[in-house]
Parts: C-alpha cells; sequence; structure tokens
C-alpha cells in the first residue's frame, strides 16, 4: 500500500483534519479484526488533528482511521461530531483508469489517494481511495 498527494498550496499551508490512528500497522486487509480495532478506537476517546498528509500516510500504510471527530457516550456507543476530510472507494476491476492520473485530473478539489489492500491482485484491477478535504461537517 501506498499514498499520494497533490501538490498544491495545501502543503504549504496545511489544513488539519480530526482523526483517530489506530497504532498497528497490517500488511492484509484486518477482516476479523474490526471489532477489536474499533473497541480499541473507543479506548482512545477523542480524535486528534493531523494534516492531510499525515493521514494519508498512515492509511497508505497500512493504519486504520476513523476519519472524524468523535464521542464516545455512556453507552460505549461511538457519535460522531463533525469531519472536514472524507474518501471515496474506487473499485475499477477493468482498470479503465490510472489512479495517478486521475489525482492530477483532480488536482484542484481532491487532496490525495491511497491503495487498499486488494489493488493489483489477479481480477481486481485498481483498488484505491480518493481523499478530500471539505468545509467542516457538523453532525450535530
Amino acid at each position: 500500500m501506498a499514498s499520494e498527494t497533490a501538490a498544491s498550496i495545501r502543503e504549504v499551508y496545511p489544513t488539519q483534519h480530526y482523526a483517530a490512528i489506530h497504532p498497528a500497522i497490517y500488511k492484509v486487509q484486518p477482516k476479523d479484526n474490526m471489532g477489536l480495532i474499533t473497541y480499541e478506537i473507543k479506548k482512545i476517546g477523542h480524535a486528534e488533528r493531523y494534516t492531510a498528509k499525515e493521514i494519508l500516510t498512515a492509511l497508505g500504510g497500512g493504519q486504520c482511521v476513523l476519519l472524524s471527530n468523535f464521542e464516545v457516550n455512556s453507552q460505549n456507543s461511538l457519535r460522531f461530531v463533525s469531519t472536514s476530510a472524507f474518501t471515496i472507494d474506487i473499485d475499477d476491476d477493468n482498470q479503465v483508469t490510472n489512479p495517478i492520473e486521475v489525482l492530477h485530473d483532480l488536482k484542484n478539489i481532491c487532496t490525495g489517494l491511497f491503495y487498499t489492500f486488494s489493488h493489483g491482485k489477479e481480477g481486481k484491477g485498481n483498488r484505491y481511495r480518493l481523499f478530500f478535504s471539505a468545509r467542516p461537517i457538523d453532525f450535530r
């Protein structure tokens, strides 16, 4: 897995986004561990502020990220408070797109991309996620 960023003023004056980055680094998709990962993120209890580059590095390096400001309520449930970034999942089985060209074409609105665990595997084609920064979205 890896990540790419769009070169722009955003790198010079980086916006920070709330996120919780799980410390474990996975080399394969953690299918059976998602409950434990969610539990451990709840134990962290809050999001920190990170630049898009820091978040893309974590995601591209195999870490799980909760891309939101959140609270954990008395029932131990996550409550999303706000977000200022989001990802869009691209599953291009027929490899019609070139991920780097897509990033270049969207450079004015897309902050970066990262590859998923199944990218380039037989029968899977191009699997990546585009990372977008937005004005904060408040869920309250």
